[in-house]
This record gives structure tokens, C-alpha cells and sequence, in this order.
């Protein structure tokens, strides 16, 4: 493996890390606001960019 091979596997590695910190976060949040987690968090690509989605009920159903 290359130099640039090894840096693109740490920086995917290092984005994938990020997500997942920040649904774990948006997680929390939504619970902490009494949102109901519906289901798992989903991968989204839009514009290019991998985001994740939380399917949430609020409060008032």
C-alpha cells in the first residue's frame, strides 16, 4: 500500500468516526427533547456527502 493509500483509508476512517460520533450526538439530542427513535440511524448521500438520518416521532406524535 502507498503513502496516498494509506492516507485515504485514515482519512475515510477518520470521517467515518465523525459520523458516527455526531448521530450518537443527534441521538441524544432528539431523546433529550422526548423525540421517540423510531428506527436505526439511515446513511445518506446528498450532494456528494455521506449525512445521517434519524427517523424521530416529537412529542406530540
Amino acid at each position: 500500500m502507498d503513502c496516498q493509500s494509506e492516507l485515504d483509508a485514515l482519512r475515510a476512517f477518520f470521517e467515518a468516526s465523525l459520523e458516527m460520533d455526531a448521530t450518537l450526538a443527534l441521538i441524544d439530542a432528539l431523546r433529550g427533547k422526548d423525540f421517540e427513535i423510531l428506527s436505526h440511524p439511515l446513511s445518506l448521500t446528498v450532494d456528494g456527502e455521506i449525512d445521517a438520518a434519524v427517523p424521530a416521532r416529537d412529542p406530540s406524535g
